[in-house]
């Protein structure tokens, strides 16, 4: 997350490949873009931790 947020590469990527594909009035600008992406991220890899860390406690006796 830290190479795409401080690697100018990426946001003009975005600029030039992705948001030009986005047909609305006010498209997402690259920091809105990297945020929701990053809070998804989080969210994904906590789940992951919760549910792996201890998968028998998931399971029913």
């Amino acid at each position: 997350m830290q190479l795409l947020a401080a690697n100018p590469k990426f946001e003009q990527r975005y600029n030039s490949y992705v948001s030009p594909m986005v047909y609305a009035e006010s498209p997402v600008q690259w920091h809105d873009a990297l945020a929701v992406f990053t809070k998804l991220s989080n969210d994904v890899l906590d789940y992951a931790e919760q549910q792996f860390d201890n998968p028998l406690s998931n399971v029913s006796s």
